[in-house]
């Protein structure tokens, strides 16, 4: 029986201007992430809110300690530095790992428009590296082509996930589901994160049928 190993998940999350709109749906979403995992002793929790005014990376918290978002604390604005936040969160979290396994989570409703220390080329290269040395790598889309976008930056279409606004609450609910699911194979990452997610479920009644949940591997 494989055994769970101790997990520092690194989430990634926009804090630009396009998710205003849904900022109440984002706090809740995340927030309900975290409690899905409250019972889970092995995983540690490290937020990044980034916009191109900011990138703030946290201290890595026990995720029954975990901090949970507020109206004051996350405040979408401003362009999106996407390279820049994570090879930041990448970089803090080879110093926090400490023997954990790592899990990134990227969750994005926009493309890469503001980043200046870091290229695609860069990012490319640093999750490349990470994958070799069995970092997992998820992307969560919001009302975006997920699949290209998240494939752009080198993770695979199996580890993404295409999210309505309408949706994001079931959305974290199957982020942590996966999270469960691996570090209980031992947190050995695997291109398809996601494979017992139903994607079409996860969509805005509107976009359904129009291909976004289709998976290009």
């Amino acid at each position: 029986m494989t055994k769970k190993k101790k997990t520092l998940v690194c989430f990634v999350l926009d804090e630009t201007g396009s998710m205003m709109s849904h900022k109440q749906v984002t706090i809740s979403g995340y927030n309900e992430y975290i409690d899905r995992l409250r019972d889970e002793k092995k995983f540690a929790l490290m937020l990044t809110r980034f916009n191109s005014a900011s990138i703030e990376i946290g201290a890595p918290e026990p995720i029954k300690q975990a901090t949970k978002l507020t109206n004051e604390t996350y405040n979408p604005d401003n362009m999106t530095p996407l390279y820049d936040a994570l090879a930041a969160t990448i970089r803090k979290a080879e110093k926090e790992a400490d023997g954990r396994a790592v899990l990134v989570v990227i969750m994005t409703d926009g493309m890469e428009n503001a980043s200046r220390e870091y290229s695609l080329q860069d990012v490319l290269k640093l999750i490349e590296e990470k994958e070799n040395d069995g970092w997992q790598f998820a992307y969560l889309g919001a009302n975006q082509d997920a699949y290209a976008e998240g494939q752009k930056i080198g993770v695979a279409a199996g580890s993404t996930l295409n999210y309505g606004q309408t949706k994001t609450s079931e959305t974290f609910a199957a982020m942590a589901d996966s999270s469960r699911n691996y570090s209980q194979r031992g947190s050995i990452a695997d291109d398809e994160f996601f494979k017992n997610v139903d994607e079409k479920s996860l969509l805005d009644e509107e976009d359904e049928g129009d291909g976004k949940a289709r998976k290009i591997h």
